[in-house]
């Protein structure tokens, strides 16, 4: 299976590109069934970048209930670094300011088709993309 993998390139907390982040894995999703967001941790995320991209409609079933499901049947879920393991059968990934070693989690899983980091250290990401050949879906640091 070919995978393709996408960078939102961002430094820190930016709400740009949780927000692409989002509107790129929302999109994808047409093309398949099931999307994971993983997050670092479930801490704090009321009141998340994640949690205002989403806006609070969406964003409180979606932490809460750990799970969205969309009209068309399709579903997506919400896992934190620690609980990914739990969540291996996805299409689709979206790594929101993960580490480099949760990345690795996420490449070693078998059945993905496609994975969007949305970066916290530029560095961190830059390494991931060249490695994997990721395409360049925004940069938000170098504008």
């Amino acid at each position: 299976m070919q995978r393709e993998r996408f960078l939102v390139r961002a430094h820190g907390d930016n709400l740009g590109a949780t927000r692409a982040g989002l509107v790129h894995i929302i999109q994808s999703i047409a093309k398949d069934e099931s999307a994971v967001i993983v997050v670092p941790d479930f801490n704090h995320l009321q009141a998340s970048m994640l949690a205002t991209a989403l806006g609070e409609d969406l964003a409180k079933p979606l932490i809460k209930q750990r799970t969205l499901s969309l009209e068309d049947g399709k579903k997506i879920s919400l896992c934190s670094a620690k609980t990914l393991k739990n969540f291996k059968y996805a299409n689709l990934y979206l790594a929101l300011w993960c580490s480099a070693f949760v990345l690795a989690d996420i490449e070693a899983l078998r059945q993905w088709r496609a994975l969007t980091l949305v970066s916290w250290l530029p560095a961190e990401g830059d390494k991931w993309a060249a490695e994997k050949k990721a395409v360049l879906l925004v940069d938000l640091v170098n504008g």
